[in-house]
């Protein structure tokens, strides 16, 4: 048996390419090589009109293995019976919103000479604004998500002792939203860890994750 997970999304003709983003897939297949279960999986994608963005691993399941691990038990059986299991974990479109503000630091920052202010950025995922079930459906269309996301990033400002002056623009993001600026992406890799993100621009230009 082979296991394998890759990362994909939907492809131009698949029916759910406007709300369904990066989607993780769980491949068990019982087959004789690597080459074969690379094969029988991308044929599915394919088939299904998946883009393939990445094979992140692909291993031989040790005979035994199951006596001790209990994630996986379920599709490792039935993959011995039907010889091919495929589990799709998906994500939305948009998973994350960012948006703008501007501030000044708060009297008890001290360190900073008066007249400091700094851009921020704020990235919040949609399961920190709402654990309904709706993400798929135009989540960061809704206002009232969006005013969820601004009141979350005020009070993250506030957190680090600045004080919001401007809220400028927002937008619903995604892992491919920053293509050029690896220092962005960082952040909203940072956002999809823990959640949210912020980070700080200061008068000088340098950058900052956190003041």
């Amino acid at each position: 048996m082979i296991f394998a997970r890759y990362t994909v999304v939907p492809g131009p003709e698949h029916p759910e390419v406007n709300r369904v983003g990066e989607t993780f897939v769980n491949c068990w297949l019982r087959v004789g090589s690597f080459a074969e279960a690379k094969r029988w999986a991308e044929k599915i994608f394919r088939d299904h009109h998946w883009k393939i963005l990445e094979l992140e691993e692909i291993w031989r399941i040790p005979r035994g293995y199951f006596h001790t691990k209990h994630d996986g038990r379920a599709y490792y059986e039935k993959a011995l019976v039907d010889r091919e299991v495929y589990v799709f974990y998906q994500s939305p479109k948009y998973p994350a919103y960012c948006v703008d503000f501007e501030a000044v630091p708060m009297r008890t920052k001290t360190r900073f000479p008066k007249g400091t202010h700094a851009n921020v950025k704020y990235w919040v995922l949609t399961g920190k604004v709402s654990c309904t079930s709706d993400v798929y459906d135009d989540f960061w269309c809704k206002e009232a998500h969006v005013r969820k996301a601004i009141a979350l990033g005020k009070k993250a400002v506030k957190g680090e002792k600045w004080r919001v002056t401007v809220v400028g623009e927002g937008r619903p993001v995604n892992f491919r939203s920053y293509p050029r600026d690896p220092l962005l992406t960082q952040y909203y890799e940072e956002a999809e860890g823990y959640g949210d993100c912020l980070s700080f621009w200061y008068d000088a230009g340098s950058s900052k994750n956190g003041p």
